[in-house]
């Protein structure tokens, strides 16, 4: 069965192609990969990275410091990465477009806060940088990694810089010891003056001393004396009067002496509490007074500039004053105001309650006057149509140049003519009798006639007339209509603007409508011009059709009057005629035709009248028709814009009703807020105003006081150069028993206030003695009663006596103190000096180099021993990526070998396993020394250990096929898709990339268990020469010999099931196409 499986993989060209290339399948993998990823690390000097340089220079330690600039350069000699110097937006859209993996930012106060180093809250320099993880993860992480070399680059110079300056101030602090070496010399010198002048004040304190136990003694042969004089007083009577004097002079010496002990203890007091100031500042006082008498003259002038001063704040003070009271009434005027704002703002919120409603009225009003406009151009249309026929129809009735009006004149003007004629006649005939009869009747035949022709004229006027009439009513409708319609379009945009204004002062609302009536104000004058002339005309149309109809319809009473008249005399004539006699009735129906004749005279003459009248309304209506035609074309084309404007108006208060909620919401924050800030604000500053002017009547006061101190200064100037003058000669002898002052002083002090109190004690007795002697010249009896008080002062004056000798001889004593410190003084300024100069020698020979400054800068370095060695990334990934390799080589191998078919006759299942293990075995070999060949020609795979490598890849790749022949044959493909599964769960477990202590936490339960983990660390070992790989050797020894004896036991027990004809598992599986 060997040989028959060798022989038909042989003879079998495709399937000994398919094992080939299954053989390179672990050389692909490897190579590819690792080859793709071979040596990231050593070609970081190509990874792209922008630079931007904001930094600006800056002084620091009188250098210009431009960390900015210094980086930027050590960045070009870098070659750790690709480093591009770029401006800000470059770099911005090449991190985003994966041009750049990292930007490098030196902000503007880069240097600036590097020189903050010595403040007291020094500014860290931030270097700022980008990356984007989005665009390669790795590339970022290299990039940051990069970074914190540049950190430390930049860490290293800048403490370059600074150990720099540090050394440099320590040269000046040098220099500055050697001076207070110097100065240490001059305080010796200074304090040795001070120890002569301690000793004459010693001196001088010693003779206090032995005076004051004199003037002890004296008061105590005093107060003796005085007893005596006290035992004779009696005796003496003779000479009270120059005791008294005495002891007015004795009185006055008291009180001088008491004087002089009071300004004495002042004196001591201020000494005591200046003496130490005076010790320490001394020489400086004695150079200040030396620049002080020299500028004596400059105060004077400034005293004089100061007098000036105070008298103009005197006047401003008092003007401040009135400003202040006009302040406080302006404030509460202010108060006032904001209170009735207040109000304001709240009647104004109750006035926006309705605001929105009035806007949605407003909105749908503009809607009614779009309507109203919409009316208004149709009407408009119409009358001007209905103008054109009433111009038509005054014409007809007028006639051509006004023929038919001068006809009806004519007919009239013959009548009346023809009345008369009668009207003589007949009276004529009256009085004349039967010859007037034939007169008569042919006159009244004649009047017939034209009366009858008249009345024939004005029937034909009838006509025109009436259709006149009709038009003017038309005329008078339509004006009527215009005039309800037009000033409801023209005053309906005004007043829907005033009520939405009226609403609240709503500025939003205001600028709409503002927006709209700017539109319809276009057309507005052309609108109101044509409605005005519209009037007008229709005004005098209305008058003239009025006059015309009054006129026509006399003038037809007249006429139907006339004819009425002229039938009843024709009838009367007629029937007068036909009798042919005169008689009784005769005469009264002659009568009777007479006053009819007259009535129709009277009436023929209102006709007259009345046409005239009539020709003359014609005429003038005739004329105002142009007017009229003029004034509807006007009106016509108003309306058509107004329809425009009032279009737009209803748009613009869309937007208001939208916005008035709003509004009505920010009236009532304002309202809110403006009480709120009359209480918060206002109340305070109207306390404020208060304190204000009684602050500022201070201030007048107080500027009347340094008017008058100015003043009284200005008097006292020279003596206060005089004085200066004297203090500046007094003040080097102060300068040099200064110290010993100090401590004398103090004592000095305490020895004046007990003379003071025993001067006042003296005082009080010569007061009482100048008492006695005056009682003893008044009378000898009270002088004798006074004596117990002037032996008590006499007691008291030697008690003072003694409280002055004992502090004479304390201050004796302290000067004497003094004096032994002002020599530890005189000592320790020796003992400065020579530490000073020691210092100062010292730091002068402290030498500084460049190499003093690297070392501070960068005092660690690093020292690196590897012992084992990786040239590179691509040998660091082999041993993963070859364990993967041969495990998918294995894979691909029993899926596409036939593990479970034999050739020939089945001998056993050992024969059967033998036939298949030797291919299977001989290629997991060729595969393993393959890779490792293959990948060392093209990838430069260098291991420390070569040939344990490929003896250790050889092993492993056994090992993985025993295992892989295992599943395969037992379960088929279902094994291969297993062992896939188990391959993800060998790349999780065996930390081929990252080190087990950072891995997943599931990754240790997984790590000892899976096969990877020991052919990824023999390969490690093997590649760099690290420890020994006899346990992972083991290990796959043992997977190797495990699976080979359960293959070898599976195919036994399948051969056997075979040889009886049983049914086997891999027949099933072959049947569902998992075999």
């Amino acid at each position: 069965m060997l040989r028959k499986e060798w022989k038909g993989l042989v003879h079998n060209k495709l399937l000994l192609v398919v094992v080939v290339a299954i053989v390179l399948i672990p050389t692909i993998y490897t190579t590819l990969f690792l080859g793709s990823m071979w040596d990231p690390y050593g070609n970081l000097d190509k990874l792209p990275v922008a630079v931007v340089n904001e930094d600006k220079a800056v002084s620091y330690n009188d250098r210009e410091l431009n960390v900015g600039e210094e980086l930027t350069d050590k960045l070009r000699e870098e070659e750790s990465l690709c480093f591009n110097f770029v401006d800000a937006e470059t770099a911005e859209r090449g991190l985003r477009n994966g041009t750049y993996y990292m930007v490098i930012t030196i902000p503007e106060d880069f240097s600036a806060n590097a020189a903050t180093v010595m403040d007291e809250k020094p500014e860290k320099m931030e270097l700022a940088y980008q990356t984007n993880p989005g665009t390669n993860y790795i590339a970022s992480k290299m990039s940051e990694t990069a970074m914190e070399k540049v950190k430390n680059s930049v860490a290293e110079e800048v403490t370059k810089t600074y150990t720099q300056a540090v050394f440099d101030q320590i040269a000046e602090v040098g220099d500055g010891m050697q001076d207070a070496a110097d100065g240490s010399r001059d305080l010796k010198d200074g304090v040795n003056k001070i120890s002569d002048g301690n000793r004459t004040i010693t001196d001088n304190l010693e003779t206090l001393a032995d005076s004051s136990l004199t003037f002890r003694q004296g008061s105590d042969t005093l107060r003796v004396g005085l007893k005596a004089y006290v035992d004779g007083v009696s005796t003496v009577k003779d000479g009270a009067g120059q005791l008294d004097s005495g002891a007015a002079e004795l009185k006055d010496g008291a009180a001088a002496a008491v004087s002089g002990v009071n300004e004495l203890s002042d004196g001591t007091g201020t000494l005591a509490s200046g003496a130490e100031e005076l010790k320490s500042g001394a020489g400086t006082l004695h150079a200040g007074l030396s620049k002080l008498d020299g500028q004596i003259p400059a105060l004077r002038g400034g005293v004089d500039q100061l007098v000036q001063g105070t008298g103009a704040l005197a006047g401003g003070a008092a003007q401040l004053q009135t400003g202040g009271t006009s302040l406080k009434v302006g404030v509460s005027n202010a108060d006032a105001a904001m209170a009735e704002l207040c109000g304001g703002l709240e009647t104004l919120r109750q006035s926006t309650e309705t605001l929105p409603d009035a806007a949605e009225q407003l909105h749908k009003g503009a809607g009614v006057l779009v309507e109203g406009t919409e009316m208004l151009e149709a009407g408009s249309g119409d009358l001007k149509t209905g103008i054109g026929m009433l111009k038509a129809g005054m014409e007809t009735v007028n006639g051509e140049d006004g023929a038919n009006s001068q006809q009806l004149a004519d007919g009239v003007s013959a009548l009346n003519q023809g009345l008369d004629q009668l009207y003589t006649m007949l009276t004529t005939g009256k009085e004349g009798g039967g010859s007037a009869q034939n007169s008569g009747e042919a006159a009244a035949a004649q009047s017939k006639v034209d009366v009858s022709d008249a009345k024939a004229a004005l029937e034909t006027l009838y006509g025109v007339r009436d259709g006149l009439q009709g038009k003017a009513g038309d005329l008078e409708a339509s004006v009527d209509a215009l005039g309800s319609v037009n000033p409801v379009s023209a005053d309906g945009l005004e007043a829907a603007l005033e009520e939405a204004v009226a609403s609240g002062d709503i500025g939003q609302a205001a600028a709409i409508a503002d927006q709209a009536i700017a539109v319809a104000k276009e057309n507005e004058n052309a609108v109101y011009e044509g409605n005005s002339r519209l009037e007008s005309a229709a005004a005098q149309l209305r008058e003239s059709s009025s006059a015309v109809r009054e006129a026509g319809e006399s003038v037809s009473a007249a006429a139907d009057a006339a004819v009425q008249g002229l039938d009843s005399v024709d009838g009367q004539i007629m029937s007068g005629a036909e009798n042919r006699q005169p008689s009784a009735a005769d005469a009264q129906v002659m009568e009777q035709v007479v006053n009819a004749v007259g009535g129709l005279r009277d009436s023929s003459e209102l006709l007259a009248e009345k046409t005239a009248a009539y020709t003359g309304g014609v005429k003038a209506a005739a004329k105002k028709m142009a007017v009229l035609e003029t004034g509807a074309e006007a009106l016509h084309s108003g309306a058509t814009q107004t329809k425009a404007g009032a279009e737009k108006l209803e748009a613009g208060t869309d937007g208001l009703s939208q916005k008035t909620p709003f509004l009505k919401a920010g009236i009532e924050q304002a309202a809110a807020a403006g009480g709120q800030f009359r209480t918060e604000a206002m109340k305070p500053l109207l306390n404020g105003a208060d304190s204000l002017l009684d602050g500022i009547t201070g201030v007048s006061d107080g500027a009347g006081r340094v008017k008058e101190g100015a003043q009284t200064l200005q008097g006292k100037v020279p003596e206060l150069a005089e004085g200066v003058s004297q203090l500046d000669q007094g003040a080097g002898s102060l300068d040099d028993g200064a110290g010993t002052l100090s401590d004398g002083a103090k004592r000095l002090d305490d020895g004046a206030k007990a003379l003071l109190a025993g001067s006042g004690q003296l005082y009080d007795g010569a007061a009482q003695l100048k008492d006695g002697t005056g009682s003893l010249v008044s009378g000898t009896g009270e002088l004798t009663a006074n004596n117990s008080t002037l032996l008590d002062g006499a007691s008291q004056l030697s008690e003072g006596a003694g409280q002055i000798q004992k502090g004479a001889g304390q201050l004796r004593d302290g000067s004497a103190e003094l004096g032994d410190g002002i020599l530890q003084a005189a000592d320790g300024s020796h003992t400065l000096s020579t530490s000073l100069l020691d210092g100062a020698e010292q730091v002068k020979n402290t030498k500084t180099t460049d190499n003093t400054v690297e070392m501070f800068a960068a005092p660690v370095e690093t020292n690196e021993t590897m012992i084992t060695t990786v040239e590179n990334n691509g040998h660091a990934m082999a041993p993963y990526m070859m364990s993967v390799g041969l495990w998918v080589g294995c894979i691909a191998f029993s899926l596409m070998y036939p593990l479970t078919k034999y050739k020939g006759k089945l001998k056993s299942g050992f024969s059967w396993w033998l036939s298949k293990a030797s291919v299977l075995y001989a290629i997991a070999v060729l595969q393993a020394v393959a890779m490792v060949l293959l990948l060392h020609v093209f990838d430069g795979f260098d291991p420390i250990e070569m040939g344990r490598t490929i003896g250790f890849a050889c092993l492993a790749s056994v090992a993985f096929m025993s295992v892989m022949y295992f599943f395969t044959n037992f379960i088929g493909k279902v094994g291969s898709f297993l062992m896939l599964v188990f391959m993800v769960v060998q790349l999780a477990g065996s930390v081929g990339t990252y080190p087990l202590e950072i891995s997943g936490s599931f990754v240790p339960y997984l790590h000892k268990w899976v096969p990877f983990t020991y052919s990824v660390e023999a390969f490690r070992s093997t590649i760099s020469g690290g420890e020994s790989i006899q346990n992972a050797v083991i290990f796959m020894i043992i997977l190797c010999v495990v699976f080979t004896g359960l293959t070898l036991i599976e195919f036994q027990l399948r051969a056997r099931k075979i040889k009886a004809g049983k049914h086997i598992l891999a027949n099933w599986l072959e049947e569902k196409g998992l075999a």
